[in-house]
Order: C-alpha cells, then sequence, then structure tokens
C-alpha cells in the first residue's frame, strides 16, 4: 500500500434508500470510510446488507427508484462532491473512477466488433491515437485472462464466448487505467489481479460475502450489517480478533442471507434478534462505533474484553 497521508477517495455519511410500494427501504445507513493510493480495501458483508448500493452510488451508478440523502458526500482527489448529484459525480471523477458489477450490462452494440467498440470509447474518452488504444485494449484483454485478445477483438458480442464476457467488463474499466476500481462479488480473475494493481497505485474496493477470502489480498476490512458498519479495522485485526459476534461468525464459516432490509431508523441493534450476547441495551439502543483499538472500531454494546456489558467511559 501505498504511503500517502492524503486520502484518494473519501465518503462521507453515504446513505441510500430504495422507494416502493412499501415504502422506503433503508439500504445504506450512514458509512463513512476513506482510501488511499495502493490500498486494497475489503467490504464484506452478508447478502442484501448494502454493499452493492454502496459501490453503485460511489461509481454514480445507482438505479432510478434509489436515492442518495443529501447528507452524505465523497471526496475524490481533495475534490468534493454531494453524492446525490450523480451528474457531478460523473463529470467530475470520469475515468479515474471505475466499477465492475456481475449484473451489469456491458453496453456493447451487437452489430460492430468487441474490439471496435472498446477503442472507440477508449479513444474518444481518453484521446488516444488509434494505434496506442489498440495496443491498450489487446493489452487489458490478456491482462484479465483472455486467452487470444486479437481474436476476441474481431467478434461481434453474441459471439464471446461465455468464460470470457465476465473479463470483458473487468477489461472494459481497466483499460482507462482508474486510479480507484470497485469490484463487486469479483470472479477469480478480478480477485487474482488485486494485488498487482494495488502495486501500481490503484486503490481498490473489493466486495464480497465470504469474509475469509479477504485474507492477504485486502489492507483494511468494513464489515456492513443491514447497511450499517459494524466492525472496521486492519485486515489482521478483523480477521485475527473479531469482536462483533457476526463477524466471528462469518469467519467461522456462518452466515449468508442477510436480515430483512430497514424500513425506518432503527431503535435498536439491527443484529439483536440473532445475536448470542444479545442483553436489554442491545433491544432499546443503537450502538455507535466505538474503538477498541488503534484503527480497529465496532458497533456492539457487549465488551469482548471485560465479558460483560460495555459501559460507556
Amino acid at each position: 500500500m501505498s504511503g500517502e497521508s492524503s486520502p484518494v477517495l473519501t465518503v462521507s455519511d453515504l446513505r441510500i434508500r430504495y422507494d416502493g410500494r412499501g415504502g422506503a427501504a433503508h439500504a445504506v445507513n450512514g458509512v463513512s470510510f476513506s482510501l488511499a493510493a495502493g490500498e486494497v480495501l475489503g467490504l464484506a458483508g452478508e447478502r442484501g446488507t448494502g454493499k452493492t448500493s454502496l459501490l453503485r452510488a460511489v461509481a454514480g451508478e445507482l438505479p432510478v427508484r434509489a436515492r442518495a440523502m443529501p447528507s452524505g458526500g465523497l471526496s475524490f482527489r481533495d475534490r468534493d462532491f454531494a453524492i446525490a448529484r450523480q451528474d457531478r459525480l460523473g463529470a467530475g471523477v470520469g475515468r479515474h473512477l471505475q466499477g465492475v458489477f456481475p449484473d451489469s450490462d456491458p453496453g456493447f452494440r451487437p452489430w460492430l466488433t468487441v474490439g471496435h467498440q472498446l477503442v472507440r470509447v477508449l479513444r474518444r474518452r481518453m484521446k488516444l491515437p488509434r494505434s496506442t488504444a489498440v495496443d491498450r485494449v489487446a493489452e487489458t484483454l490478456g491482462r484479465v485472462g483472455i486467452a487470444d485478445p486479437e481474436r476476441v477483438m474481431k467478434l461481434f458480442p453474441g459471439k464471446v464466448p461465455a468464460g470470457d464476457r465476465s473479463r470483458l467488463l473487468l477489461a472494459k474499466a481497466l483499460m482507462f487505467q482508474p486510479s480507484v476500481l470497485l469490484l463487486d462479488t469479483p470472479d477469480a480473475d478480478g480477485v487474482a489481479l488485486v494485488k498487482g494493481l494495488a502495486a501500481e497505485g490503484v486503490a481498490v474496493i473489493l466486495a464480497t460475502e465470504d469474509l475469509r477470502s479477504l485474507a492477504g489480498i485486502a489492507d483494511r476490512i468494513v464489515v456492513l450489517h443491514a447497511g450499517r458498519v459494524v466492525e472496521q479495522g486492519a485486515a489482521a485485526q478483523i480477521l485475527g480478533r473479531a469482536e462483533h459476534p457476526l463477524v466471528r461468525e462469518m469467519l467461522a464459516g456462518g452466515g449468508g442471507e442477510g436480515d430483512a432490509v430497514l424500513r425506518a431508523e432503527p431503535r435498536n441493534c439491527p443484529f439483536a434478534a440473532r445475536c448470542p450476547e444479545v442483553f436489554n441495551r442491545c433491544r432499546v439502543e443503537v450502538p455507535s462505533l466505538r474503538y477498541v483499538a488503534e484503527g480497529h472500531a465496532v458497533s456492539c454494546w457487549w465488551d469482548r474484553e471485560q465479558a460483560a456489558p460495555y459501559r460507556d467511559r
């Protein structure tokens, strides 16, 4: 990880709501974090805990029915943006921040070859000579694991082998040489590239349901539950001395489908119904993040060190 003191990306008090017939779903609830150049941040959580919504908000790709609340903000290279203003985010960050989502439409036109389309968009956004753009596209396709880049570039999108389609999404992001890369539950090809990208100074956020898979990859880890941060810290702290009961459950191989999405601001700990260490305070008061060591914070009313309810100091 780079030793830069100034973060390349800072997210502050991010809150995402989805409007629906049953009322608003509170998908992300007050998440804040920063990311340095060359750092890999693991974003872990069960299914439905807000990981994808968070990354799409940062990338400026929230769906129409989603709302980023005006309290949230994003700073990219010391330039501030209101997350709710997706037009500003896209215009200001542009190619420097790229997201790769498994359900994304790659946007390829079926009557034009893959290479023609990738080269065209690369030239338009980066003002590159055609030969330079062709070489970069071929190089990037090879880097993401496509065995014969020149052949694939000549194919129409519908003729691309199924195994290469997810690699095309990854290549489409990497060919812009972004400063920040957002990977939502990447496959093995995406994960294999992470350490090399970080060594080149790219800041990476890697979202996953498998907390243990972040060992040896992430520098820091943020764990979400019900759209809230329940624990965050250095990877060694989270993987070696987890504090929150959910995080310990995930490390033991448990977890899976997340709890129901919040429909209102919580009045108690959202994990209380499942928690093996629940006590009265958990049922009536929402825990806030508290530090248990330098850089290591947990949102829990149970004090593991004292093996007793946490006492405010």
